[in-house]
């Protein structure tokens, strides 16, 4: 599960505001340096939708 929080949302005790259940998900990350999350879900319209409009 990814959790998706909304900018002024300061409690993490929850689930998140939008949580997103992936099909598959891969993390490549280097100690000390960057990393990289590769997920894919279905495509799902409503809440889902209007998340992936905003981060075009």
């Amino acid at each position: 599960m990814i959790q998706i929080y909304k900018k002024k949302n300061t409690d993490f005790s929850k689930n998140g505001d939008s949580p997103i259940f992936p099909s598959s998900a891969v993390v490549n990350a280097e100690l000390n340096g960057h990393g990289r999350l590769n997920w894919s879900t279905p495509l799902m319209i409503g809440k889902y939708g209007n998340l992936l409009r905003r981060r075009r």
